[in-house]
């Protein structure tokens, strides 16, 4: 028999919580951590839709990476969104667990599946240290350089992009050091500057910032937080492949998708 908890190990085997930074909210979030688990769904978002969608198919654990509760809330009644997601959670008893900045930081997780959808491999190096061996962030160095059109393309085809791409500088640029950091890495990006990247890669990147860098002699490639992190669901497979075989019934959500349309 496989619980919760069994999983929840075989999560934290591959990124220990110790990862994670003080302001997350990993682990489990609702359930029993002993319920029996046969089929889990994995997500990037939990919502009541996606709660709905684990009814459905019978699945007894929700995996996320984005916690379904994450900023801090004292209160929990119907008229607020984490009221009701509660709610629903809490009703359907299905177990809800979230691997977020400690499965970003881990050597071999969200940042490392990124890359390798780019075709990257051997990082020189990561933004911002959080063990020996493990950070948030990756460097790469080309030898030959990649142009930008080059990373472009490659952003675009190995991520799978529904809208274009928004960057900064000229396609024809030569690239010999990269930086990149899956979901909103803004705050990074004077690190990746420092690291002397000519390109940095992450979504959610302000004007102002963004700016700075750029006349500071940094460009970016920005994509959608939602395209950089919905490869989650590949990750926790292999890992909870690696652990119980096919012992356990594993579904991507088809439910959960970006927040953003376009017109």
């Amino acid at each position: 028999m496989i619980t919760c908890q069994d999983i929840a190990a075989a999560i934290e085997k591959f990124a220990p919580l110790e990862l994670a930074y003080s302001w997350d909210n990993c682990g489990l979030i609702a359930g029993n951590a002993n319920r029996e688990v046969k089929t889990v769904l994995t997500c990037l978002d939990v919502d009541p839709a996606v709660v709905e969608e684990a009814l459905t198919l019978g699945a007894d654990m929700i995996l996320s990476h984005h916690p379904a509760i994450f900023h801090e809330t004292k209160v929990f009644h119907d008229q607020t969104y984490a009221g009701r997601l509660l709610k629903v959670l809490l009703g359907s008893e299905i177990c809800c667990y979230a691997a977020h900045t400690n499965l970003d930081c881990a050597r071999g997780g969200l940042n490392d599946i990124l890359a390798e959808k780019l075709g990257f491999s051997n990082p020189t190096g990561v933004l911002e240290a959080r063990s020996e061996t493990d950070g948030l962030g990756r460097i790469y160095d080309f030898d030959p350089p990649l142009t930008m059109k080059e990373l472009c393309d490659r952003v675009k085809s190995g991520l799978r992009t529904r809208n274009p791409l928004v960057y900064t500088g000229s396609l024809n640029a030569p690239i010999r050091r990269a930086a990149l950091c899956s979901g909103g890495g803004k705050s990074f990006a004077s690190l990746a500057l420092q690291a002397g990247a000519q390109v940095y890669l992450t979504g959610d990147i302000d004007y102002d910032r963004a700016r700075e860098c750029v006349l500071s002699g940094m460009n970016f490639i920005c994509v959608e937080h939602y395209d950089s992190e919905k490869i989650v669901c590949e990750l926790f497979e292999r890992i909870l492949r690696q652990a119980f075989g096919d012992e356990l019934c594993i579904l991507p959500s088809q439910t959960n998708g970006p927040v953003f349309s376009t017109y």
